[in-house]
């Protein structure tokens, strides 16, 4: 064998070497790209959902702001008078302000009046479920706020489901104090609320409680590692993913998780 035939030899296998060589390193840039590219679009998806109920919450946020700031809400935490109730407190308000209960509580913790609207039938009921009731205490982030203005928003979870809701200081109409007590409005995530969220962002939408059997067994263990930013990506196949990330209440506890 000639020295110029082995010298071409050895060109053709260093040019074949570089061109997989490159060929491994490009691939992997390009998928690493596609992966980051993935996870984005994912996380983008989640946070749209997020600000979504978070829109929700604040409009009960606002609900409740127009009543607080009432002076007639002032004088029947005071006077818990029937003309007010007769008023107000009736199925159309309840229905036309697209909430599930109002609770009236006074500045020492006491349940003043409370209403709900049964979540099958639209009724107005006489009381607000019993297991929310449960959790106002003088203790409770539902009652305490860092001033007049400033609410309490979140989630709440109950046996019959997860609660938006909003809590405000009774203060005047003219929006000064001292706070009278608190008011406080909410509305399950039900069926109807999550169909909804799915047609504002064109995305299929779920919820669920954290320790459902419907929760992957990997999120739970990154949301025990990483509770601030908990995300997990599940690839049913090559055009569709399962993106997750968990919902936390008021208390600051993880509660829910989200699937887009």
């Amino acid at each position: 064998m000639s020295l110029r035939f082995k010298t071409l030899i050895i060109i053709a296998l260093t040019l074949v070497f570089l061109i997989i060589s490159l060929y491994i390193i490009s691939s992997h840039i390009v998928l690493n790209h596609i992966y980051l590219i993935e996870n984005q679009k994912n996380k983008d998806n989640l946070d749209r959902v997020i600000d979504g109920l978070n829109e929700k919450i604040k409009k009960i946020s606002i609900s409740t702001a127009d009543w607080a700031n009432w002076d007639d809400t002032c004088i029947f935490i005071k006077d818990r008078n029937k003309v007010y109730i007769e008023s107000n407190l009736t199925e159309l308000a309840l229905n036309n302000l697209n909430i599930s209960l109002i609770v009236f509580v006074t500045s020492d913790g006491k349940i003043v009046e409370s209403r709900g609207i049964d979540q099958e039938t639209g009724k107005m009921v006489s009381s607000a479920p019993e297991s929310f009731l449960k959790k106002i205490s003088p203790e409770s982030p539902l009652l305490k706020h860092s001033d007049i203005n400033t609410p309490t928003e979140g989630i709440v979870m109950l046996p019959e489901g997860a609660l938006m809701i909003s809590s405000r200081d009774v203060i005047s109409s003219e929006g000064t104090g001292p706070s009278r007590g608190t008011l406080i409005m909410g509305k399950f995530l039900d069926k109807e609320e999550i169909e909804n969220l799915s047609e504002i962002t064109h995305l299929p939408v779920d919820f669920f409680p954290i320790n459902s059997g419907s929760v992957p067994g990997e999120l739970k263990n990154i949301v025990a590692a990483n509770s601030e930013n908990p995300l997990f990506i599940k690839n049913i196949d090559s055009n569709t993913g399962l993106a997750y990330t968990t919902v936390k209440d008021i208390y600051g506890k993880p509660v829910l998780v989200l699937r887009v």
